[in-house]
């Protein structure tokens, strides 16, 4: 059995480098917060043409 943790709604990139992640968590409470938050920021990090990043 499979569960997903959340949805990502959108990824958008504007001229200066800017990553906006939008996306939600399965429940409010989501123990892995603070664990995704970390992950999706450390995975936009290492794209080139990224210079902030915002989830």
């Amino acid at each position: 059995m499979w569960s997903t943790l959340g949805l990502i709604y959108g990824v958008d990139i504007d001229d200066e480098g800017n990553c906006l992640v939008t996306m939600t968590l399965t429940t409010a409470g989501c123990p892995l917060n603070d664990y995704l938050n970390r992950e999706i920021r450390q995975a936009v990090s290492q794209l080139a043409a990224i210079r902030g990043r915002t989830v």
